[in-house]
């Protein structure tokens, strides 16, 4: 087994990710020092468990501990009453203008509110589960409520509508990571079957690598008087658009607005371009704001040796011509990386996955030398059948092919994981396949394997998924099936918003390059006939 390095001898330092997980290294780091879970928080009833460095919050029996890099603001009722707390929140809409959440914020509901109260305070949406594009929060959030369905009242988490958290029933703890839960024991067999972080994959379907800790997906509450999580959206079937291109305009138009809101916040932007889909489209979202003088938006590309690299960086070199704007190019630089950091970082985020950003986050930190806002691609897939492009739209789908599209290992838990995870959808989305696949992909992908990692980073997060919003995501998931599958939506988009942009083919090689391309093709067809050659011989 791999054992964890010393920093201090550096004769002795491993580099990389291990070839073979250690658990029992991974178990003595556990639990890291609360200092160093930066913005994680626990909600439980027992007072004993909060970190006394931390700030603390009580209400009706629940204390919250929450480290002091967390934005934790105060829910109040339009009356003045306390309702929760909701972490993390970017921004909020309501009536279409843009409000920046500070330490409390009223919210339009009198008293507590019931179950379709929180669904459009929280989540914008209406009584049937319809999303609005003037009211409920933005980003990477999760709420705590208060509230009150008739005569009986209720304490709920709900997490975004793509973000997710830790909870444990026997502990009575809800968190953003196994280090905040007392005595949560390793589960062996299944931190084996996944093997992270050798492996570079992630835990799904609400399963995680310690016994008694599940994780709670997007579209889900957790109640806390039972601590079950109970699926609350969708509730009624899609309303697909007659035409594909209504969603993509529908898109611009409330990303639109939701960069209008953060641009009374922020005045430095840097896009992150590629010869990609979903940063062209980011870039033609936000072309208003582009050439104003109150605003200063660059854009930035890194590339390696790779084709795909330097594909990249011709595409985005013409874009930045069209665009008329500052582009900077970065050479990637291949640093070796202490294996205690990459470590120590997947402990950190609770040991959900493991991948290239474990890495990324040793070496670059938060990247303070930008004090602007991202604007990142993100949850585009979603829109353009990211799991079922090559498949019938009609065929049912079944346990082990939502497993293989997660990169789940088949074991018992995975299995039986991915059954409740298709049994609780309602009767009407199981018979759609190609929206059961793209939910999947918006719980398990943005919920399972990317909300997990934005607790790596140290400071405030600086970085905008204007695609990933609740509004934006639902508009997705109306699009005709056909449309999806064509891929098209960013397309659409781009072609409402800078049509200019589409001269420039999407992760094509040009000139030179498609030469190179052509080379790669050949060499690797050479290799899989003497694989197959070699095969047939034995």
């Amino acid at each position: 087994m791999t054992s964890i390095p010393s920093l201090q001898n550096q004769d002795t330092v491993e580099y990389g990710f291990p070839e073979k997980t250690n658990f029992d290294a991974l178990d003595r780091m556990t639990p890291l020092p609360v200092q160093e879970l930066f913005r994680q928080w626990l909600l439980t009833p027992h007072r004993e468990y909060i970190p006394e460095s931390w700030d603390q919050y009580f209400y009706e029996g629940w204390h919250l501990g929450a480290h002091p890099q967390t934005h934790v603001c105060r829910l109040h009722c339009s009356e003045g009453h306390f309702i929760g707390w909701i972490f993390q929140p970017q921004l909020y809409l309501r009536e279409g203008q843009a409000v920046f959440p500070e330490e409390m914020i009223n919210l339009p509901v009198r008293g507590q509110p019931s179950s379709q109260d929180v669904e459009r305070i929280l989540f914008g949406r209406t009584a049937t589960g319809t999303s609005m594009s003037e009211e409920g929060f933005e980003g990477m959030w999760i709420g705590v409520i208060f509230g009150r369905d008739g005569k009986k009242p209720f304490r709920r988490v709900y997490p975004g509508p793509t973000h997710s958290v830790l909870f444990s029933p026997s502990a009575e703890v809800v968190a953003t990571s196994h280090n905040l839960i007392p005595d949560a024991a390793r589960d062996i067999e299944i931190s084996r079957a996944f093997d992270l972080p050798a492996r570079q994959r992630f835990y799904s379907f609400g399963l995680t690598a310690f016994k008694g800790v599940q994780r709670l997906l997007p579209n889900h509450y957790l109640d806390l008087d039972s601590f079950n999580a109970v699926r609350h959206w969708p509730t009624h079937p899609f309303e697909q658009f007659e035409h594909g291109a209504t969603g993509a305009e529908r898109i611009v138009e409330h990303s639109r607005r939701l960069l209008w809101g953060l641009s009374k916040r922020y005045s430095s932007y840097k896009i992150f371009l590629s010869a990609g889909r979903d940063s062209r489209a980011i870039a033609a979202i936000a072309r208003p704001l582009l050439h104003e003088d109150r605003f200063d938006f660059r854009l930035n590309t890194t590339y390696g040796s790779d084709l795909g690299s330097r594909v990249d960086l011709q595409a985005s070199i013409q874009l930045a011509r069209i665009m008329r704007l500052p582009h900077d190019v970065t050479k990637r630089v291949i640093r070796k990386v202490p294996r205690l950091a990459i470590l120590k970082g997947f402990v950190r985020i609770g040991e959900a996955v493991s991948g290239p950003s474990l890495a990324s986050a040793a070496t670059s930190g938060q990247g303070a030398a930008f004090s602007g806002l991202n604007l990142a691609g993100m949850a585009g897939e979603a829109g353009r059948a990211f799991y079922w492009a090559g498949r019938d739209s009609d065929k049912p789908v079944g346990v082990e092919e939502v497993n293989k599209c997660v990169g789940a290992p088949v074991v018992e838990s995975t299995v039986l994981a991915a059954e409740r995870w298709l049994a609780e959808l309602p009767a009407w989305l199981r018979d759609s396949p190609p929206d059961v696949f793209d939910l999947l992909y918006v719980e398990q992908r943005l919920g399972c394997w990317e909300a997990p990692v934005r607790y790596l980073y140290t400071g405030t997060p600086h970085t905008a998924s204007l695609m990933a919003s609740g509004f934006n995501i639902e508009t997705m998931l109306r699009l005709p099936y056909a449309y999806r599958k064509s891929g098209r939506l960013q397309h659409d988009m781009i072609a409402h918003s800078w049509p200019e942009l589409l001269s420039v083919p999407f992760n094509e090689p040009r000139g030179f390059l498609r030469f190179v391309a052509l080379q790669e093709r050949a060499r690797n067809q050479l290799r899989a006939l003497r694989r197959a050659l070699r095969s047939a011989i034995r």
